[in-house]
Order: C-alpha cells, then sequence, then structure tokens
C-alpha cells in the first residue's frame, strides 16, 4: 500500500518546522510522496521548506498557495491531491517519532475493516520539553480517551453500532495522529462543508463507514504553544468560573458536527443515535441564551451530558447560568 504524507503551513516557527521536518524524513516506513501546501505565508516559510526539500534532495512537492485557504481549506486542497491509499496528516509543529508511519500503516495492513488509524502522543512545550497532563484510572492519551488501556494496546472504535455518543463527536483524535485510507478521503471531499475541523470529520466518517482503530501508544510528540490553530491548547487553570465566550463557540461546534455526523450516516446507509441532536440543541441553548429549562431538558440526556462533559464543566454551566439569572434579577 502506498503511503502519502501530506502537511499544511502557515507562517511557520522555523526551528520547530525544521525538527518536524526532520522528523518525517527520519521515517522507518518511509513515505512514497509528501506533498506540503503552503497556506500563503507571509513570511519565508515557502523558502525555508524549499532549501530543505534542496538541501536534502528529497523527492517532495511543495504547493505554494496564491491566496489564503485557512487550516481546514488547505488540508481538503492536500487530501485531494494526496495519491496514496493510506494518508497521514500532518501539522507543522510537532515531533514524530521514527516508527509513526510504520506503526500506523501496520495497524490498517491487519485490520482491513477500520477506515482510520489513531495513536497517542506525549505532549511537548516550545523548548520541547515534556509536559505532564492530567489524566485518571478510567481513561488514557491524558486523560482524552474515555477508557483505560495499557500501553501499546489497540482495541475498535464504531461506537455508532453500540452506544448513544460516539466516540467523535467528542473530537477526541486529532489530526497529526491520524492515517486514513483513501476512502475515507474522497468521501470527506464529495461533500466536506467546511462546518466543523477537518480532522473531526474525517473521524467521523471513518467510524461510520467501517471504524477507527485507537492505539495506546505514543508515537509522536504534539507541542503545546501559544500560537496552537486547533487541537489541545496550553491550559489555564481558572477554577469553575467559564470563558463564556469559549463556551458558546464550542457549544456550538458540536451542534454542527451532529448535524454532519446525521449527514455521514445517511450517506453510509446506517441510523444515526437518537436524541442527539435535540440534547445539541438544549446545550447551545444554555450556554447562549442562559435557558433554564434548556438546562433540565440536558437531564432527559444524562448519560449524554455526563460523558461529554465532566463535574468542573457542569459546574461551570450552573455558575453561568446563576450568574445571569441574578444579573438579570438586579436589573
Amino acid at each position: 500500500m502506498r503511503l502519502s504524507v501530506i502537511m499544511a503551513v502557515y507562517n511557520a516557527n522555523k526551528r520547530f518546522l525544521l525538527r518536524q521536518l526532520d522528523s518525517i524524513k527520519a521515517q522507518t516506513r518511509a513515505p512514497d510522496e509528501v506533498i506540503i501546501s503552503d497556506d500563503n505565508s507571509q513570511d519565508d516559510t515557502a523558502q525555508l521548506i524549499k532549501n530543505y526539500i534542496n538541501k536534502n534532495k528529497l523527492d517532495w512537492t511543495l504547493i505554494a498557495q496564491n491566496s489564503n485557504l485557512g487550516y481546514i481549506g488547505n488540508f481538503a486542497f492536500l487530501l485531494g491531491r494526496a495519491a496514496g491509499d493510506y494518508i497521514a496528516l500532518c501539522d507543522q509543529d510537532d515531533l514524530w517519532h521514527d516508527d509513526k508511519t510504520a506503526v500506523l500503516c501496520s495497524l490498517l495492513d491487519n485490520n482491513p475493516s477500520m477506515q482510520a488509524a489513531a495513536c497517542a502522543y506525549g505532549l511537548i512545550d516550545e523548548s520541547g520539553e515534556k509536559i505532564t497532563r492530567e489524566g485518571n484510572k478510567r481513561s488514557a492519551n491524558h486523560g482524552i480517551y474515555p477508557r483505560p488501556l495499557k500501553s501499546g494496546e489497540a482495541e475498535p472504535v464504531n461506537s455508532f453500532f453500540t452506544k448513544d455518543m460516539p466516540e467523535c463527536l467528542c473530537n477526541r483524535f486529532i489530526g497529526c495522529s491520524l492515517a486514513i485510507r483513501k476512502s475515507v478521503a474522497l468521501q470527506y471531499l464529495s461533500y466536506q462543508s467546511h462546518d466543523i475541523p477537518h480532522d473531526w470529520e474525517l473521524c467521523l466518517i471513518a467510524e461510520a463507514s467501517g471504524g477507527l482503530m485507537f492505539l495506546n501508544e505514543e508515537l509522536m510528540d504534539y507541542r503545546l504553544h501559544s500560537n496552537n490553530t486547533i487541537g489541545l491548547h496550553l491550559e489555564k487553570k481558572t477554577g469553575i468560573k467559564p470563558d463564556e465566550d469559549s463556551r458558546k463557540r464550542l457549544a456550538a461546534e458540536f451542534a454542527r458536527a451532529v448535524k454532519r455526523m446525521k449527514e455521514i450516516c445517511l450517506a453510509n446507509g446506517i441510523e444515526a443515535p437518537k436524541n442527539i441532536e435535540r440534547y445539541a440543541e438544549n446545550r447551545f441553548k444554555v450556554v447562549s441564551d442562559y435557558s433554564l429549562a434548556a438546562y433540565f431538558r440536558l437531564f432527559l440526556n444524562i448519560k449524554l451530558y455526563r460523558r461529554q462533559y465532566s463535574l468542573r464543566q457542569r459546574l461551570g454551566d450552573i455558575y453561568t447560568l446563576a450568574r445571569h439569572k441574578l444579573s438579570g434579577a438586579k436589573g
């Protein structure tokens, strides 16, 4: 099976970018093609990559966009250009372990029904130092994956058929940890809407069309810094006091993801999980309209609410409602 590595870049940090390029070049399972798309950077990112390719005499492709596509549009462009049977997505500032592509391709080789494979990852800061992110015994991958797995253990994620809340509706798998089959990319390109992040939608498609395999083995280091575009961000411990703009944005994004999930289910001939659309609407009304009635309706889907949000986040909903009701009463 041929492997394509696709990398979207924009105004990249020189040091981070060169380390990422080095880690791709060092893969024990060398990609059959590497395509890099510079999204009309306003600095010397494209020239830096061109110099790297020439210096190392690499048969890699660099495409410089004439206008800015945005990170979702840039990855969509790359997915359309990739010719491989497997496609690995790459960011501009992480570090891949030498065996990342070899292990993920082997997972797909050995599990032909699985449409994508995702790995766990370590966390590093801007200087490359390891970061410890608090998890718990009931989870894996820094608390992001909701079930405990031993190191090196893999399991299929195809919960459209078994659970009320598909794992991928929580966007647990970041794009740079993924390898997908070409068929997933083609389905994404056939009706992708740019409504939600590309990696989230790719995982929804993979889960609906056969399944996604998660491997609890760190095959890369994800760099946390102040300029992360998507994925995880540096966390600020602010107690239960919520960032209301973020709550509204994430609730709206989740509602869009539910809508996309229903369309993806229809395209793949399976029934979408019930009640999630109404649940998403109620959650959005809680954080946008401060609706007490919508909050109590969340308890009609208490399993979904508890599964998606931590106790701290649920207390944040109560805080938000109480503060706005009290301020309204004073007014």
